[in-house]
């Protein structure tokens, strides 16, 4: 699948989470142990600009290469956070899966930005194996 349609999918999953956050859980704490709702809204809310700034149309941004896996993890965070449905789109999933595991969580644990990898059965969902490798109980 194209890498602006995984990015696209992602970021209304993610629009569709933040729609239902309420003022006052803003400062609630999150399944990312640093931050609360409010920081993990920022980075969703900003992603497309970065994904923009990867596509060479906003010349001025620095992207990680892992917007894609941020966008749809830390709207599962997101979520969860919030008592919302933490379902991910199972496509998305399995995309996600294919192009940055294990090369980016490891990536990611070595710089201090995710946790331990939680451990889960062989035969998890994919959704279980994503969020397990990026260090959340699933």
């Amino acid at each position: 699948m194209d890498a602006v349609v995984l990015f696209e999918r992602a970021t209304l999953d993610a629009r569709r989470v933040m729609d239902h956050v309420r003022a006052e859980q803003l400062d609630d704490p999150t399944p990312c142990a640093q931050w609360d709702v409010q920081a993990l809204i920022d980075p969703l809310a900003g992603g497309p600009a970065y994904f923009l700034g990867a596509l060479g149309r906003l010349p001025e941004s620095h992207p990680d290469g892992d917007t894609f896996m941020d966008q749809l993890v830390h709207t599962w965070d997101l979520a969860t956070a919030t008592g919302h449905d933490g379902t991910l789109d199972p496509e998305l999933d399995e995309a996600c899966i294919g192009m940055f595991l294990p090369q980016m969580p490891e990536r990611g644990r070595s710089a201090g930005l995710i946790g331990t990898a939680v451990v889960v059965p062989q035969d998890a969902s994919a959704q279980d194996r994503l969020l397990g490798a990026t260090g959340r109980q699933p």
